[in-house]
């Protein structure tokens, strides 16, 4: 009997609790796809690396990206200056599953777990497991974005470690 009464007034309050919380959620796939629109264009800035030697060294390169959103898919190029005339370049596609909740850049499936905006900054935080120097680790990844910058930090924890380090970062501004 007992219980019956507090069914009655506890499922309403869970069921009240759950649609506030559906209504105040973020849709955080939206805000990613808008990071991506507002990413579109030329970028120029660097890349700051750690080196695979020791984990320690640290080095930096001037670099330049290119970036393209056609709705679903971001599309990067970045060609790095090594210095003495000699370029480097990559680039990738990113693309969103349809419920916002994983991130496959150029075939890694990365774990959304965390969307956070403040102004007109937005940052999006990833995770997902895989090797970095042979060695098998959790990688993540922050990306930053505001109206005239953009940057992707990758951070590494190898499986035998508590804390984890910067293996690369890259940041940019908007050409003018």
């Amino acid at each position: 009997m007992m219980s019956k009464i507090v069914m009655k007034k506890i499922l309403p309050i869970l069921a009240g609790v759950f649609l506030i919380m559906a209504v105040a959620a973020p849709d955080h796939k939206k805000i990613i796809l808008e990071q991506f629109s507002r990413t579109q264009g030329e970028w120029d800035g660097f890349m700051e690396y750690t080196d695979f030697s020791d984990n320690k060294s640290k080095f930096s390169m001037p670099a330049k990206c290119k970036t393209s959103f056609d709705g679903k898919k971001w599309v990067y190029e970045v060609q790095y200056d090594e210095g003495n005339g000699e370029f480097v370049g990559g680039g990738g596609e990113c693309t969103l599953n349809g419920d916002g909740t994983k991130l496959d850049n150029n075939g890694i499936l990365w774990n959304i777990t965390d969307v956070q905006q403040n102004g007109d900054t937005v940052r999006i935080l990833m995770e997902t497991n895989g090797k970095d120097n042979r060695k098998k680790a959790t990688l993540r990844q922050t990306f930053d974005v505001t109206s005239k910058t953009f940057s992707i930090t990758e951070e590494v924890k190898y499986l035998d470690q508590t804390n984890y380090f910067v293996r690369n970062k890259h940041l940019f501004r908007k050409k003018k």
